[in-house]
């Protein structure tokens, strides 16, 4: 089995991002859509754009971009209206949008830096040793003949 570079995070590349983000997105909108009496539909954002921007980091590009609409179409849907129903509210939904956009740019930027300032994996050089030739001897086995 030959061994990839990111084979541990496969999952994360793959629909199991497209995934990821949904269910992270839905579950976190749904429990701070709950507790929004308490502590605001600015800190419900507020939640929403760590886990985008954490999703972000750990994903890919196309990941970033899941999480970054799911997570907006449930902050819509959950912690602003609380019954699902998704409506414009004008320029306050175009600042929340505008957020989670950060966040996502935000947790792409520390994916790239990671990236950048990973050691490169020391490249292994082979080396063939050519066998020796002692005088005397033939190269191949001779043929014996047996009577």
């Amino acid at each position: 089995m030959s061994r990839r570079i990111g084979a541990s995070n496969r999952w994360l590349l793959g629909p199991g991002a497209y995934f990821g983000a949904f269910v992270g997105s839905m579950v976190l909108a749904v429990l701070l859509g709950a507790l929004d009496p308490w502590i605001g539909a600015t800190a419900a954002l507020s939640v929403l754009a760590i886990f985008v921007a954490i999703w972000s980091a750990s994903t890919s590009i196309a990941g970033a971009i899941a999480a970054l609409v799911c997570a907006a179409l449930f902050a819509d849907g959950f912690v602003v209206d609380q019954m699902g129903r998704l409506a414009w509210h004008g320029t306050v939904d175009l600042e929340r949008l505008g957020a989670l956009v950060f966040a996502a740019i935000v947790g792409l930027s520390v994916r790239a830096v990671l990236w950048l300032s990973r050691k490169p994996k020391p490249v292994p050089v082979i080396t063939t040793v050519a066998p020796r030739r002692v005088p005397g001897f033939a190269t191949r086995p001779h043929r014996t003949m047996h009577l």
